[in-house]
């Protein structure tokens, strides 16, 4: 194995979570695929590689991730923490063929285009209102008040959450992601997450067991009623689908809102392009996943020992897909580091590659198309106060911890 002691020791360090992108183009350059022993396990930078990685599930498993993780912990804390194994051990996220096979063509059935599109115009409701509600007289944060609320409120209202429950729901949420965003001591986090999830569990028990006794018109009920085959989805792989659900609309969705209007307002010639020519719209919200992708990596278990770009990998072994570094590769995108909305970044892939495509995706382009649209349409004038970003300190999900603006 090769070691880059002087590059993978900034790894979690403030200026990679400013700018993680010179680490990984240093990294890359020495080896795509290369073994850290400061996070143990396999960190990959090469595009190729990477798709590699994320298409063959025989050689690199989706399931036990959130195990390999929580194995970390000191052997005596492992049982308090049973709830977060069961948990996350089932749900089409943490599963390989042929189970996840199966538990997408259920959710599939529940998560159709139609049912996408039929969310517009509810979307574009909730944008005008979270854009009404902004006090204009001061600097307006566009992630507390509006990318953060936006995602959220779409999915807690589309699986027929009250209204009056959406900040508990969306609380939830996110304290469940402590245990993915590695923003504080594992046993910590563990905590964390545990006491949202069983909270999360009761409440949307009682949900499901309604509409099992009485159907209606939201996402919920097409999850419960869903059936393939004779086949349907147990109470478990319920729960986990509306929590991977929550998960996906909260976060990534956020950060992506997030990272783009920040990047346009960097980038104020291209700005005005797209004011100008707002059909560019779709491909620009392409070059802003593939410039600033909100999920910067994916987990992956090697299943058997196998080789990938000369690299010995070992059965049980880690692998940390690097997608930012993947998406900003010179060999698939020339000038990666250069955010252009016309350039062609179809092949980026910010939302993953192969069977754990992200079945999200098309809710989170809607939003964020409509979300930006409508803030160049509403806003002549936004302006970022101050010079510096702080970024979440993850190198799961890459968004800002605040984004103050002058609007007019």
């Amino acid at each position: 194995m090769k070691h880059v002691h002087a590059t993978t020791d900034e790894w979690y360090t403030p200026n990679f979570f400013t700018n993680p992108y010179p680490f990984f183009h240093a990294l890359r350059a020495v080896q795509p695929v290369h073994w850290s022993e400061k996070l143990h396990g396999w960190i990959v930078t090469g595009y190729e590689p990477a798709v590699t990685i994320l298409q063959q599930n025989k050689r690199f498993s989706n399931a036990g991730r959130m195990a390999a993780l929580l194995d970390a912990l000191p052997e005596q804390d492992r049982s308090r923490f049973q709830p977060i194994y069961d948990h996350f051990a089932v749900g089409m996220i943490r599963c390989d063929p042929p189970d996840h096979t199966r538990l997408r063509r259920l959710i599939s059935a529940a998560f159709t285009p139609r049912v996408i599109q039929d969310q517009h115009a509810d979307i574009q409701a909730i944008v005008d209102e979270l854009i009404d509600a902004f006090a204009l007289e001061r600097p307006v944060d566009l992630i507390g008040e509006f990318a953060y609320l936006l995602p959220a409120t779409v999915i807690c209202r589309m699986l027929g959450v009250p209204n009056e429950d959406l900040n508990r729901v969306r609380d939830w949420s996110e304290r469940i992601n402590s245990i993915i965003a590695g923003m504080c001591p594992l046993r910590q986090a563990a905590e964390r997450t545990q006491g949202a999830l069983l909270e999360l569990q009761e409440y949307f028990g009682k949900m499901i067991a309604k509409r099992r006794r009485q159907s209606q018109d939201d996402l919920m009920s097409l999850l419960v009623t869903a059936e393939s085959e004779g086949d349907r989805l147990t109470e478990l792989e319920l729960l986990s689908t509306v929590e991977n659900l929550l998960a996906a609309g909260h976060e990534t969705t956020k950060a992506l809102i997030s990272t783009g209007v920040l990047t346009l307002l960097r980038h104020p010639l291209q700005l005005e392009h797209l004011r100008k020519h707002p059909d560019l719209m779709p491909g620009a919200i392409e070059e802003m996943l593939r410039f600033e992708s909100p999920v910067q990596r994916q987990t992956r278990v090697v299943r058997e020992d196998t080789e990938l770009c000369g690299q010995n990998m070992r059965r049980g072994q880690v692998v940390f897909v690097m997608i930012g570094a993947a998406n900003r590769d010179p060999s698939i995108f020339p000038n990666p580091d250069h955010f252009d909305i016309r350039h062609d970044s179809n092949r980026q892939i910010a939302f993953g590659k192969g069977p754990h495509f992200c079945i999200g995706a098309p809710l989170a382009r809607m939003e964020s198309q409509i979300a930006m649209g409508t803030l160049l349409d509403r806003f002549e004038h936004i302006k970022l106060v101050g010079d510096q970003v702080q970024w979440a300190p993850t190198a799961a999900i890459r968004a800002p911890t605040a984004l103050p603006v002058h609007l007019g």
